[in-house]
Parts: C-alpha cells; sequence; structure tokens
C-alpha cells in the first residue's frame, strides 16, 4: 500500500468524523469541505472520489493485521501473544473511537464491491491469524485443545466486538482498555488447561 500523504491522512480522519457523527448520509463531499474548510476541488486532488476515501479508511485498518502478521512470524506463539493482539487491537479503537463507527457498520460498505470485498478481506485475514496462533497455543498445550481454535477466535473476536460496539454505543463513556483487560482475564479462565 501506497502511504497517504499528511493530506490525504486529514482528509480520511475528517470522513470517519463525518460518519460517526452522521451516519454515511452526511458523509457528502460538501460536508467533507466545510468541516475542512477547503473547497470540493481541493479535496479531488488528493481523492477521485468517495469511494476512494472510504477505501483509504479500509486500508489504514487493514495495516493493523499486517503489523500483527509481522509480529506473529517474529515471536513465539503463547497467550501472552494472544493477549497482546488482543488488547493491541483495541488500541486503534482508542486513539482513534470514531473508527469504530467505520470497521463495525459493514452495512456502509454492502453497495460497493470493491469495499464489501476489502472488508471481507480484513475479515478473513483477522480471523485466520487469529486462528493460527490459537493451533499453534494448542499444540504447546497452553490452552485446552478440546474446543476447535476456530471456535475459540469466534468466541474471542465475538468478545472484542462486542465490547468494542457497547464502548462505542454508550457513548465511549467507560474505559475501553480496562473493559477489555477484564474481558481478556475471562477467556483466560475460560481456554487454559
Amino acid at each position: 500500500m501506497e502511504s497517504l500523504t499528511i493530506k490525504q491522512n486529514e482528509i480520511v480522519k475528517a470522513s470517519i468524523k463525518l460518519i460517526s457523527e452522521g451516519g454515511i448520509q452526511h458523509f457528502t463531499m460538501k460536508s467533507l469541505a466545510e468541516l475542512l474548510g477547503v473547497t470540493e476541488p481541493a479535496i479531488y486532488r488528493h481523492f477521485s472520489s468517495k469511494m476512494d476515501i472510504l477505501f483509504s479508511m479500509l486500508l489504514m485498518i487493514d495495516e493493523t493485521n499486517k503489523q500483527f502478521k509481522i509480529e506473529i512470524e517474529e515471536t513465539t506463539p503463547s497467550l501472552n501473544l494472544l493477549k497482546k493482539m488482543f488488547i493491541n487491537h483495541s488500541k486503534i479503537f482508542i486513539e482513534n473511537p470514531e473508527i469504530s463507527s467505520i470497521i463495525f457498520s459493514e452495512e456502509i460498505f454492502q453497495n460497493n464491491k470493491k469495499l464489501s470485498d476489502k472488508i471481507l478481506h480484513i475479515m478473513k485475514e483477522r480471523k485466520n491469524l487469529t486462528c493460527k496462533v490459537i493451533e499453534d497455543i494448542q499444540k504447546s498445550g497452553e490452552i485446552r485443545d478440546d474446543i476447535s481454535a476456530k471456535k475459540l477466535t469466534l468466541i474471542i473476536l465475538g468478545s472484542l466486538r462486542l465490547t468494542i460496539s457497547n464502548w462505542k454505543y454508550s457513548g465511549f463513556t467507560f474505559d475501553l482498555e480496562k473493559e477489555l483487560d477484564e474481558t481478556w482475564s475471562a477467556i483466560c479462565c475460560l481456554i487454559k488447561k
């Protein structure tokens, strides 16, 4: 992926804010230009369309999968690595709360094949990375193997998603990091041998 310019990053972040505050229907080039204090043609110098902006949002999110993949390849799979994946996944949301409105609103992307294919790719990649780590940890005997790695992946990622969704719909009123740490402790009680 080609890196976004500083201006492109600014446009993407403003777009995320617009969608978070008013939904996809509020995301127009006119409202984006107003928020940024520029003209619509100024935005078109950096992105050819709204779809390109939305796709860039997904590319930013996809970068976290690439970072996890590198870390997984360089680290011996363990429960600590799985915890790090679980907790670190939340950091993107803690640092940019509005992004939870994008990543957990797949309906935004469903009417565009390029966007829906990308969101599906991101979800599959995260699931596959997590499942691979769980399989390796099961082989080491650190966690139970009487439940398939696929089902444990569903439990872990589902817990993460539900917790982040609750945080989003509560208006970001609770400490997400603390909540996820407590959720992780509960998951450990369930999956440890």
